[in-house]
């Protein structure tokens, strides 16, 4: 943000006038952590069920949990200084014997990577260009979602 004094056209007293320049990524993230996309992958890990992660806290507690702490936690994904929790290791059975482990991560890490990855990479692309890229997976997949994991 820079400030500029101007004159007053009609002479009298002088004019701040004040220039911002748009930063795209500030709009980005206003849409990745709006309501609406934060609703729409709150409804996807809801479906998802799972079982909770170290902090102990299950699908159906999360909403008392984290609604009087959700404008802080809001704050800290905007920011940048939101940490993820240790994911929570469990051995689970192979079919073929023996067990393999699993990392079972908590439920606002799921919310939060939802909101980002799959919202946030559509809000990316352009609409024809996500939706050759799902043609693709699609055709070669026979499934309509993928995961891209960098």
């Amino acid at each position: 943000m820079s400030f500029h004094d101007t004159s007053n056209p009609t002479g009298g007293v002088p004019m701040e006038r004040v220039i911002d320049r748009p930063i795209p990524e500030h709009h980005l993230l206003e849409r990745i952590l709006s309501r609406e996309n934060m609703e729409w992958a709150w409804k996807r890990v809801r479906a998802n069920k799972g079982a909770p992660g170290v902090d102990d806290i299950t699908i159906d507690q999360f909403p008392d949990h984290c609604r009087p702490h959700w404008a802080g936690i809001r704050e800290s994904l905007a920011t940048g200084t939101y940490l993820p929790q240790p994911v929570l290791r469990v051995e689970i059975p192979k079919p073929t014997g023996g067990t393999r482990p699993l990392g079972i991560p908590t439920v606002l890490d799921r919310l939060s990577f939802l909101g980002f990855v799959f919202k946030g990479t559509r809000i990316l692309w352009s609409d024809k260009a996500y939706k050759k890229f799902r043609r693709r997976v699609r055709k070669y997949t026979g499934r309509s979602w993928f995961v891209s994991m960098q």
